[in-house]
């Protein structure tokens, strides 16, 4: 079993993905946290609200929505994306979070 320091550094760690390929040749992707683990260290909080739609646990501003949709753009699912597009998504996942926006 890992030590409890591991455990965190794991969880901190960004998602990678890799690719197999014929004539030996091999693809390493790494991408991004995702956007709740960004609304979370965003709005310093360790869990999402427990009673979605009835409580509000943080709030953050449209800078910081901004900054996360600029930080997720390079991705290769969100790369395609507009950083208008990526705004909404990432506001919608604030308010399923209980993380309230404001302006």
């Amino acid at each position: 079993l890992p030590n409890r320091a591991f455990c965190y550094a794991r969880r901190d760690a960004p998602p990678a993905g890799s690719g197999l390929y014929e004539h030996s040749t091999f693809e390493f992707v790494v991408k991004s946290p995702s956007i709740s683990w960004f609304l979370k260290k965003a709005a310093g909080i360790e869990t999402a609200s427990s009673r979605l739609g009835h409580s509000s646990v943080s709030s953050l501003t449209l800078c910081h929505v901004y900054e996360i949709a600029k930080l997720k753009q390079p991705d290769p699912f969100c790369k395609h994306m507009s950083l208008e597009v990526l705004c909404k998504s990432i506001i919608g996942t604030a308010n399923s979070m209980g993380i309230e926006i404001v302006k």
